[in-house]
């Protein structure tokens, strides 16, 4: 609800603890999504910058690094596609962190993707169980608004044995990074 969850931009202070959470793709066929977190001491959080767009590992670095800046970060999250790679073989992660101060990336394991986005709408405040928000996206992550907003369950399905409602691909990336945040704090 964007009355409730967007808010104007605002500076984050400097003793907030900030996040990033980066939906890799890996094959430079669709946009890089990443978003960037801060909680401040009552444990809300604040999306406060994004990134979403098609860019070369080197180009993504240097956008984390700018976005980050001076900025003491927490913790960088990622899926399990920048972990993947042969023996030997640099991680895409280790790649991209080497651009903002070293910090590596953590992999966040999603084993219930339906779950977590059930999560992500108690963050917002739209559950049964609580009514105040705890995540808010400031009103400059335009992309990330209009994909929360826009995002819609998939067809349900069988797989395996198990009935599963599979998110539409299209409008899913910035909502990724917000299940890895909500994973990154459980």
């Amino acid at each position: 609800e964007p009355a409730r969850n967007v808010l104007d931009y605002r500076t984050i202070p400097a003793d907030w603890n900030n996040y990033i959470y980066w939906d890799c793709t890996s094959a430079g066929t669709r946009p890089e999504a990443v978003i960037f977190i801060a909680i401040n001491p009552q444990g809300e959080a604040f999306q406060y910058d994004e990134i979403f767009e098609q860019l070369s590992l080197e180009q993504l670095k240097e956008k984390i690094a700018d976005k980050v800046g001076n900025s003491q970060t927490m913790g960088a999250y990622t899926d399990r596609l920048a972990f993947a790679g042969r023996q030997g073989q640099e991680t895409i992660a280790n790649v991209v962190a080497k651009g903002h101060n070293g910090i590596r990336f953590r992999q966040i394991t999603d084993t219930n993707q339906e779950a977590t986005f059930d999560l992500v709408n108690e963050c917002f405040g739209l559950s049964k169980i609580t009514y105040k928000p705890t995540l808010y996206i400031m009103r400059n992550c335009v992309k990330t608004i209009y994909q929360v907003s826009h995002f819609k369950r998939g067809v349900r399905h069988i797989k395996g044995q198990v009935i599963v409602d599979e998110p539409e691909i299209a409008n899913s990336d910035l909502p990724s990074c917000l299940r890895m945040f909500v994973l990154s704090k459980r």
